[in-house]
Order: structure tokens, then C-alpha cells, then sequence
């Protein structure tokens, strides 16, 4: 019986996950704006197993960079995607050594990636979906992958008032960078 975790490659596309993510917030009713917490995320993805890449995908505003900062100490890589995101996480998973991971997780709300699922697929590699449940594309691939979930309720944050938002954006980035700085 082999022991050994299976290795995990994740690819997550910010902006659909955070429109997704306020539509599912609405749906919880929840009493302000909802936003991915990333490092539940992370947790609720590896599910035990060994994560060997944690992609992000990020279109480059100068919004982002505190973001990206966050992400970095998360664990994860940013990347800034001057072309459509969808496009971007497809090539990278058309680029994808087999050799490096067991299963691939694609995160997103969004479509357009048929072609890549069934390129994984044909080179041996498990290929799961994980999206809020809630009304996007994403579901029509849901046949095509070895597994479909929904993204649990906890890894949401509650930020409070829409006005709010930002400030709790910008202090929540400013404690992962404290945290980091203390690691070193």
C-alpha cells in the first residue's frame, strides 16, 4: 500500500473567485461583503495531500500588489495576466510537467477549459474543480473532471460593510506582511 500523500498542483483565478464569491456571500445573506480567505483555502485544497505548486492568477492593477504580497506569504505565486485569465491558467496547464504532481485543482467560477482538463486527463493526471456554489460556467466541465466540489462557506471572510471593504483589504494585507517579516 503506497503511503506516500499525492501531490497536489493548484491553479486559482483571483477575480473569478471573487465575484463568485460575493455572489455566494448574498446567497448566505451574510451582512457584508464576502472575499476568499486564501489560507483556508490552501487548507481545504490539500486536503492532507502534499501541495507541490499554488498558482494565483491576478490581472495586474496597482490594487493588487499588497494582494500579491499576501499571496506570496501564503505560499502561493502570483501571476499578473495581461491576457484573459482563462487563457493564461490553460496554457499553463497545457505546460504542466506530469512528472511533478498527481493531481491538478483547478479553482474558478469561470469555462474554457475543456481542451486542457482532457490533455491532463490523457497524460494520467486526476483533475478536480472547485467552485462556489453558485450559478457560473465552470459546471459544464463538471462531467469532464475526476471530481467536482463546492467550496465550503469557511473559506469565506466576512469583511462588514461594502464601505469597509477596502480598509479591511489593506489591514488584513499589512498583517500578512507583519507576519512574514517576523518568519524571517
Amino acid at each position: 500500500m503506497n503511503t506516500t500523500p499525492e501531490r497536489v498542483a493548484i491553479f486559482c483565478d483571483a477575480s473569478s473567485l471573487w465575484y463568485h464569491a460575493k455572489q455566494y456571500g448574498k446567497a448566505l445573506k451574510a451582512e457584508g461583503t464576502c472575499r476568499v480567505d486564501y489560507q483556508r483555502l490552501r487548507s481545504h485544497l490539500a486536503e492532507g495531500r502534499t501541495i507541490v505548486e499554488a498558482s494565483v492568477y491576478v490581472r495586474p492593477l496597482p490594487a493588487t500588489e499588497r494582494f500579491c504580497l499576501a499571496l506570496e506569504h501564503l505560499g502561493y505565486r502570483p501571476v499578473h495576466c495581461a491576457e484573459p485569465v482563462w487563457e493564461v491558467i490553460a496554457r499553463d496547464l497545457a505546460g504542466l510537467d506530469p512528472a511533478t504532481c498527481d493531481v491538478v485543482v483547478l479553482v474558478t467560477g469561470g469555462g474554457g477549459y475543456s481542451q486542457a482538463i482532457a490533455a491532463l486527463k490523457a497524460e494520467g493526471l486526476k483533475v478536480e474543480v472547485h467552485a462556489f456554489p453558485v450559478e457560473s460556467t465552470i459546471q459544464e466541465t463538471a462531467t469532464e473532471v475526476d471530481r467536482y466540489c463546492d467550496l465550503p462557506e469557511s473559506v469565506l471572510e466576512e469583511l462588514g460593510d461594502q464601505e469597509d471593504a477596502p480598509r479591511v483589504l489593506a489591514a488584513n494585507a499589512l498583517l500578512h506582511e507583519a507576519r512574514a517579516r517576523g518568519r524571517r
